[in-house]
Parts: C-alpha cells; structure tokens; sequence
C-alpha cells in the first residue's frame, strides 16, 4: 500500500476537529501509520497525486504529502474522475501543490471532484481552472463539492466555468456553481482562503413553442452555493467575481437569467450559514434574460447573511442588493488585533505580519 510505519512529528501544531475523531495535524517527518506518502515523483514507497482513487488506493484512503508537488500546467483530471467522491483524508503536510492545469469536461471539477472526507493543510497555487460543459457543473479549487471538511486550506489562481445547453424541454433548468474554494457546500469549510479570479457562466436556449429556459450562475470568490448551519467559518476571499446568466428561446418561450455573485459567497441559503469572515475582491454580473432578469449582487454574499463579517471599503460591486457585512480598511484586515477581535481568528491557527493578509501557521506560501 506504500505505507511507511517508522516516522515521527516534528511540528504537531493542533488537533482539527474532523467530525470522525481527533485527528492530529502538522508537519509530519515521516508518513504516520495508515497513510499513504504523496510525491512529485511517487518514486520508493510514495505514489503520485494522481493515482488517489486508483486500484490499491481507494478514494476512502488516507493520503499525506512528502513533498512539494509542481504539476508544471499539464493537464490534471480531479481526483476522483467524473463523479467519484473522497471520503478518506488528505493532509497538505506543509507542502504546496502548485501550477495544476484542469480542463476536463465533467459535472464536478477541482483538485478533488466531490469530498465529503478531511481536508487539510492544503496549499494550492497556480491553479488554472477552464472548464466548459453541457451539463450543470460544480466547481472549486479544492473540490466541486464539499459535503465534508476542508479546513486550515488556501488556493491561489484563476477559475473559469461555463454551461452551454440547447434544450428541447420543458421545464428546462441549468446551474452553475463556482467557488475559489468549492462550488457548493453543505459541509464545513474553516480557516482557509482563496485568492482566485473566479468567473461562473451558464447559456441555455431553448428550442421550440411554449418551452421555459432557466439559466442560474452562482459565484463566490471563497464557495459558489453555501446550503449549512455553520457551513463557513473565518475564511476569506480576494479574488474577483463573476456571474453570468443568460436563457434565449425562440417564438413565446420564455427564458429566464437569474445571476448570484459574491466577494465571498454567491448565496447562503440558510441564516447563520457564514460567519466570521471578509472579502475584498470586485464583483461582477450580467443577465441576459428574454422574459426576466434577476440578480443577487454583494461584496460578501450575493443573497444570504453572514454574522460579523467584513467587506472591503476600496470594493467595487456592479449592481449590489445586498449589503450585509461592515464595510471596512485594508489596515484593518490585516491588523492582529482588529482579526482576531471581529473575525475570531485564532494566532494558533492564523499568523500576522501586518503586510499580507492572514496566513494560515504551517501552511507554504
């Protein structure tokens, strides 16, 4: 199985709440019993990012980095293939991933397809995300979908994700959910950050008399679709947002664009679903409906509250109806006191330099 039993800790910071036991994390010398060893090369004991979810290495394993990974912008198929969901766990172990290439056409793309496992300490950079389909699509740095926990994770890069559909139904519905962090959520997503362009876009024409097209983009610079309690957690985003809709159809069908765009996330469905967390980034929309034209437009959420969180002054949000969320400096945002008074983060977690935003302690930047 490529596991290494001699090994040690040389940098155990915390304990994560996982939600299946305590599990330990930090730096790891060496692969710790029952897991996996991930490297650039998968050469002696180790395997390759890309053989998770492969024969002998179930998507219900667990896995830990030994190393940096620099993928070098080749393509890269999410882990888990088209539908595939991993439900083991993944530990970044201080390593970086970086210049991962995704262009595979599929309904759930990320570096993980769907998770509803562990998460952790993941530092992804240089992603580039492209992905056009004719299906309702999920997308998200870490995972297309989360139903799990990703947690002290962060991804840098750009995201773009479009939805073209030709429908001879009715009634004819097509999404599209983008997030720098995860497209949808109905897990829990803690202490990370995304600084990712995100761009969600989904186009639907009808065919036909007396047909309906609905085209509905959602948006988040950090999740596209939070649906939980809780669901996310002192994050923050700084990327830009965009969300597009359009639904054309011919003679007196009618077609109907609804856009959701946030700086953190396009809609939180349920109160109390974000809590604790800021985003900077501009935001963006367009509708092109034939019969109507809706949006949902914020610099942190598109539609949806959020309990003491924060949206830069300096933003420019194109069309806002929503504006929950103090409106507040960059000095602030990156001032110790000011983050850990208002948002709760934690300097066990977090680290302050006065410079950067918050970093999470352990991660590679």
């Amino acid at each position: 199985m490529g596991i290494s039993f001699a090994f040690w800790a040389s940098s155990i910071q915390s304990d994560e709440e996982s939600g299946v036991g305590t599990l330990s994390i930090g730096t790891w010398d060496m692969v710790p019993p029952g897991y996996i060893g991930v490297s650039q090369d998968g050469l002696g004991n180790y395997i390759t990012l890309n053989e998770i979810g492969t024969v002998g290495y179930p998507l219900s394993g667990n896995y830990i980095l030994v190393s940096n990974i620099n993928w070098n912008n080749a393509a890269f198929t999410p882990i888990g293939g088209a539908s595939g969901i991993f439900s083991g766990i993944f530990l970044g172990n201080g390593y970086m991933i970086s210049n991962i290439n995704i262009t595979t056409a599929q309904a759930y793309v990320g570096l993980f397809s769907r998770n509803s496992g562990t998460i952790s300490g993941v530092s992804l950079t240089g992603l580039t995300l492209n992905v056009a389909t004719a299906v309702d699509t999920f997308a998200g740095g870490i995972a297309g979908e989360n139903t799990g926990v990703i947690t002290k994770s962060y991804v840098t890069g750009t995201l773009t994700t479009s939805v073209t559909v030709e429908a001879a139904v009715t009634p004819a519905f097509n999404y599209v959910y983008a997030g720098g962090i995860a497209g949808t959520n109905s897990g829990l997503i803690s202490d990370s950050h995304a600084s990712v362009n995100v761009s969600a876009s989904v186009s639907l024409n009808t065919q036909g008399g007396n047909k309906q097209s609905n085209a509905l983009s959602y948006a988040g610079g950090l999740v596209g679709r939070n649906t939980v309690v809780d669901g996310v957690v002192r994050t923050y985003a700084n990327g830009t947002v965009s969300s597009s809709a359009t639904a054309t159809a011919n003679g007196n069908s009618t077609g109907n664009a609804t856009a959701y765009a946030g700086g953190l996330v396009g809609h939180s469905t349920v109160s109390g679903g974000v809590k604790y967390g800021f985003a900077t980034g501009n935001v963006t929309y367009v509708t092109a409906g034939k019969t109507t034209n809706t949006r949902f437009v914020g610099g942190l959420n598109g539609l949806g509250d959020a309990l003491s969180s924060y949206r830069l002054s300096t933003q420019t949000v194109t069309g806002a109806t929503n504006t929950i969320g103090t409106s507040t400096t960059v000095a602030n945002l990156k001032s110790q006191a000011f983050v850990t008074t208002n948002l709760l983060f934690s300097t066990e977690v977090w680290s302050f330099d006065g410079i950067n935003y918050p970093r999470i302690i352990g991660n590679s930047y």
